[in-house]
């Protein structure tokens, strides 16, 4: 794996690439790092597919409010249309106690707008990426497994039709 500014990741393999990234502070640390030219410029010679994992949470001040299309606009209005192809965004519901503290400070779960995503033209993959705690953010162990099984999926010979049927499926 090849490690790039603040969350930017890149999973090589002999046969497909993945480059993903997300779960920061949208506005401060997702976006800056596609800010920068040489990095901008990478991703988009690759021929790497591009996966956004997208916050669980709302951040006060910075996406109040915002649902999953939101972030996939912001990225878009920054850096361009196609740029992303895949979305990663949590399903599972965090617990009413996490909840309740995360209300006190206006954060909430973002909110899953298929048909906007699909709009926009990426696909979008939901999964609940909380794991047993079910806390407030992806767990590292499910969400590293659930980034695999993308890798593994784009890597096989599947029609390209069929792939994408699967990874809208809610899983």
């Amino acid at each position: 794996m090849i490690r790039l500014p603040s969350g930017l990741r890149c999973r090589q393999s002999s046969r497909q690439t993945l480059l993903h990234w997300g779960r920061e502070a949208f506005y401060t640390s997702v976006l800056p790092n596609l800010l920068v030219p040489e990095i901008l410029q990478a991703i988009r010679e690759s021929s790497a597919p591009v996966l956004y994992i997208c916050n669980v949470m709302t951040q006060p001040g910075e996406t109040t409010g915002f649902t999953v299309s939101d972030h996939l606009q912001a990225i878009i209005d920054h850096v361009g249309p196609g740029f992303v192809n895949f979305v990663l965004a949590n399903n599972g519901t965090p617990r009413p106690e996490v909840l309740a503290q995360y209300a006190k400070v206006h954060a909430y779960p973002v909110r899953i707008d298929r048909a906007k995503v699909n709009d926009l033209g990426a696909v979008l993959i939901e999964a609940d990426l909380l794991g047993i705690e079910k806390g407030a953010a992806q767990d590292n162990d499910v969400l590293a497994n659930k980034i695999v099984q993308i890798h593994n999926l784009l890597k096989a010979n599947i029609p390209p039709d069929a792939l994408e049927s699967y990874l809208r499926r809610s899983h």
